[in-house]
């Protein structure tokens, strides 16, 4: 199980997620949001996926810092962060409209606590917020702090996909951790050889 502690000081009672991984499928892609999806939540996301199957899909948007201006007064309205988490603003980030009032530690393999949910060699995620000190501890420790995830129902996402919303990529250690979030998007879409000033709808992979 995750999701058991909350960072935040409103509306903790929402029920526990579980996630079981399948390999197959989407599972560590990226999707890029194209820009006919206008979503508020969804504009210019780049989403993590986390799992994905027949059953339906779990990411998270790695590129919407809390501390952005455009999402902080949207946050500011449903939560509170709890004041021994203000120090990690900078690496706090809008992580879906499912569940915002839930903490999820998004994290590189160098550290990891044995409720650390591994998606990859390199990727792990996890609700113990205990990890936090030991990545605090490592000079080089690269991780984000998630609020909320996005989900999708079976089939769900591929009927967005066919509707020309999403561009699909391989994710990389680079694309989750390295890249400045407010450049993710761009880096990403021109990395698929994609100029963003004339992109319309339609299915992409890598």
């Amino acid at each position: 199980m995750i999701y058991e502690v909350c960072l935040i000081t409103k509306s903790c009672n929402a029920g526990s997620v579980s996630l079981f991984f399948n390999m197959n499928s989407m599972t560590n892609q990226l999707l890029i949001a194209m820009p006919n999806l206008k979503d508020p939540f969804f504009s210019q996301a780049v989403v993590y996926l986390c799992e994905h199957s027949k059953s339906g899909a779990f990411g998270i948007i790695i590129n919407k810092k809390y501390r952005d201006l455009r999402f902080n007064a949207f946050f500011n309205s449903l939560i509170t962060l709890k004041d021994q988490f203000r120090r990690y603003e900078n690496t706090i980030y809008f992580g879906g409209p499912v569940l915002i009032e839930k903490g999820l530690i998004f994290h590189r393999e160098r550290i990891k606590t044995k409720d650390s949910i591994k998606i990859t060699e390199s990727a792990y995620i996890t609700s113990n917020l205990n990890i936090l000190k030991q990545l605090d501890e490592e000079k080089e420790s690269h991780f984000k702090v998630v609020l909320g995830h996005a989900g999708w129902s079976g089939g769900q996402l591929e009927n967005e996909l066919k509707n020309g919303d999403w561009l699909v990529e391989n994710a990389t250690d680079e694309f989750l951790f390295d890249i400045p979030s407010s450049e993710l998007w761009s880096y990403a879409t021109s990395s698929l050889g994609f100029d963003t000033a004339n992109l319309v709808g339609a299915i992409g992979k890598a």
